[in-house]
C-alpha cells in the first residue's frame, strides 16, 4: 500500500508535468526569484514599508524564502544526496576570510581608521546580525544550486552565471547608475565593482568544490568584520581596490595550497585535479591585471573613445592608449588626454604657450567647429600612443544596457 500511494502520488505530479519539470528548470526559478528580489529589495520594499519593518522582517523573510525554495529544489533532484557538509573546507575559507581581514587591518595601521557606520546597541547588532545572515545564506545557497544544476550541462556555465548573478546581487541597484558617469565611473569600479566581483569569484569556486558552507564561512566572514568591528580601516579607493582585488587572489591560493596538501596527505586527489584551479587563478589575476593597467600603474592608461569629436582620426568604439608626459614633452599637433572637473577628455593641441610656471593649451576636437576652452598643465593626463579599433563597442553597449534599464527602472 506505501509503494502504491507513493506511485500514485508521482504519477499524479506526472500527469500536472510537475515532477520532471521542477528539477530541469529549477535553476530558471532560483535565476527569477534572485532577479526579482533584487528588484524588491532595492526599491519597490521602500515604497510600502517602513525602513525598521523593510530592513528587520520583510527583507529577511524574502531572503529566507530564497533558500528554502532552493533546499525545496535539491529534495526535489537528489532525495539519496546527503547535503554538502564540508567542514575542513569551510573551515580553510574562514581562514582566507580571516586573512583578508588582517589585510585591511593592516592596511588601516597605515593609512587610519574610523568609526562603524553601523549601531552599536546590543538590540540593533542583534538585528543587523539577523539581517546580513539571512541574507548570506539565501545568496549563498542560491550560489551553490546555480553552480550545480548549470554545471551539469557546462561546468564554464554554472560558474560564470553564478559569479555574475551574485556580484550584481550583492551591489545596490543605485550603484549601477555611476557606470554611466565617467570618472565616478571609474572610482566605482575601484572601490566597490572590482572588489565584489573579485571576492564573489572566490565564493563561487568555493561553492564549486565544496558547496554553500565553505562560502558562507568566507563571506561571513567579512561580513561580521564589517558589521561588527568597532572601527574600520578608512582607506583612500585605489588602495581599497587594491586589496580588494589582490586579497581574494591570495585568499584562493591559499585554499587551492591548502586543497593541494590535504590532497598530498591523502593521496585522494591526482594531477589532474590540482591543475583545474590554475584556471581560477589565472582567471582573477587576469582581473587585478586589468584594472590596474586602466588605472595606470603600469605606466599606460586606456581610454574608452564614446564621442565622435575626434573623427575620423579617432572613432567611437576605439580604445586610447596614453602614457604620462610632461608638458615639455608635448608639441602642437599631439593628441593629448586631459581633465575638466570628473571628465577625460582626448584632444589635438592646436596651440601651448607658457603663464606663469604653467603651460597653457588650446586643443580640439578633429571633428569640432571650436577648439576647447583654455586649460593649463596640472590637468595634462597623457599624450596618445596607440590606437585600437573598435574593441571598446562590447563595454559602450553594456553601458548604454544599464542606463536604458535603470532609466526603466526608475
Amino acid at each position: 500500500m506505501e509503494a502504491m500511494s507513493e506511485a500514485t502520488g508521482d504519477l499524479g505530479l506526472r500527469r500536472h508535468g510537475l515532477a520532471p519539470a521542477l528539477p530541469r528548470w529549477g535553476w530558471a526559478l532560483v535565476t527569477g526569484w534572485l532577479v526579482l528580489l533584487f528588484v524588491i529589495t532595492n526599491g519597490l520594499l521602500s515604497w510600502v514599508a517602513p525602513a525598521d519593518l523593510n530592513i528587520y522582517v520583510l527583507q529577511p523573510v524574502l531572503w529566507s524564502s530564497l533558500g528554502v525554495l532552493v533546499f525545496w529544489l535539491w529534495r526535489q533532484e537528489d532525495r539519496e544526496v546527503a547535503f554538502p557538509k564540508n567542514r575542513w573546507l569551510a573551515a580553510v575559507a574562514a581562514l582566507a576570510g580571516l586573512f583578508q581581514v588582517a589585510l585591511f587591518v593592516l592596511a588601516g595601521l597605515l593609512a587610519g581608521f574610523g568609526r562603524s557606520p553601523y549601531a552599536r546597541q546590543t538590540h540593533l547588532v542583534a538585528l543587523n546580525l539577523w539581517f546580513v545572515g539571512t541574507r548570506l545564506a539565501g545568496l549563498e545557497l542560491a550560489r551553490w544550486y546555480l553552480v550545480r544544476s548549470l554545471g551539469r550541462r557546462s561546468t564554464f556555465l554554472g560558474v560564470a552565471v553564478a559569479w555574475f548573478l551574485l556580484t550584481v546581487v550583492t551591489l545596490s541597484m543605485a550603484s549601477f547608475g555611476q557606470l554611466s558617469q565617467g570618472e565616478t565611473a571609474f572610482r566605482f569600479s575601484g572601490r566597490l565593482l572590482l572588489p565584489t566581483a573579485a571576492e564573489n569569484l572566490l565564493a563561487t569556486y568555493l561553492a564549486f568544490i565544496g558547496g554553500p558552507l565553505p562560502a558562507l564561512a568566507y563571506r561571513g566572514t567579512l561580513a561580521a568584520f564589517e558589521w561588527l568591528s568597532p572601527i574600520l580601516p578608512n582607506l583612500q579607493w585605489t588602495f581599497t581596490a587594491f586589496l580588494g582585488t589582490v586579497a581574494p587572489v591570495l585568499g584562493l591560493l591559499i585554499v587551492r595550497d591548502l586543497l593541494s596538501w590535504r590532497a598530498a596527505s591523502q593521496e585522494a586527489v591526482g594531477p589532474k585535479r590540482s591543475s583545474s584551479g590554475a584556471g581560477w587563478v589565472l582567471l582573477v589575476v587576469f582581473v587585478v591585471f586589468l584594472f590596474w593597467f586602466n588605472a595606470g600603474l603600469f605606466g599606460v592608461r586606456p581610454a574608452l573613445i564614446s564621442g565622435i569629436s575626434m573623427e575620423p582620426t579617432i572613432k567611437a568604439g576605439d580604445i586610447a592608449i596614453t602614457r604620462p608626459v610632461s608638458p615639455g614633452d608635448v608639441r602642437v599637433g599631439d593628441i593629448v588626454r586631459y581633465r575638466q572637473g570628473h571628465t577625460a577628455i582626448l584632444h589635438r593641441v592646436m596651440e601651448m604657450y607658457r603663464q606663469g610656471d604653467k603651460t597653457i593649451f588650446i586643443t580640439k576636437g578633429d571633428n569640432n567647429n571650436t577648439a576647447d576652452a583654455p586649460w593649463d598643465s596640472s590637468q595634462l593626463e597623457g599624450k596618445l600612443v596607440l590606437l585600437i579599433p573598435k574593441v571598446g563597442w562590447v563595454p559602450i553597449l553594456l553601458r548604454q544596457l544599464i542606463a536604458s534599464v535603470l532609466g526603466r527602472l526608475r
